[in-house]
């Protein structure tokens, strides 16, 4: 497989949550414990974390660049930072997304052609 970098979004100020989203726990590690092996399970060269520093050790902080510019200030950083010409970017706060959903994107974007390869999800909600 092709070299890449793995990103995990956790600069977020939780104001909705009222808590700091990466330190939930999850069947005995935080989310952000999680999102980052997964990241390091399926390859990724460097792991860079947008916004948080970890006590995990082989992972890279990253500050933002321009404060609160959201998510798209957190990947403008750390695309700063990646060493790779690919990046896998995943958020704190989805921990149930599986290796293998991942693993497939990551070998649909290396077979393809493309800049970039997205996963979108849509929800239909239905009110009576």
């Amino acid at each position: 497989m092709n070299e890449f970098d793995g990103i995990v979004l956790a600069g977020g100020k939780s104001k909705r949550m009222g808590t700091d989203k990466s330190e939930i726990i999850l069947d005995g590690k935080s989310f952000l414990q999680i999102q980052t092996e997964k990241l390091r399970d399926l390859g990724a060269s460097r792991v860079y974390i947008s916004g948080k520093s970890s006590p995990i050790p082989y992972t890279h902080h990253v500050m933002d660049v321009i404060p609160d510019m959201g998510p798209l200030g957190g990947l403008y950083s750390c695309f700063l930072e990646c060493t790779c010409s690919n990046a896998l970017v995943i958020s704190v706060d989805v921990p149930l997304i599986s290796q293998k959903t991942l693993d497939c994107l990551l070998r649909m974007h290396f077979s393809g052609n493309t800049d970039a390869t997205v996963i979108v999800c849509i929800f239909a909600l239905i009110f009576s």
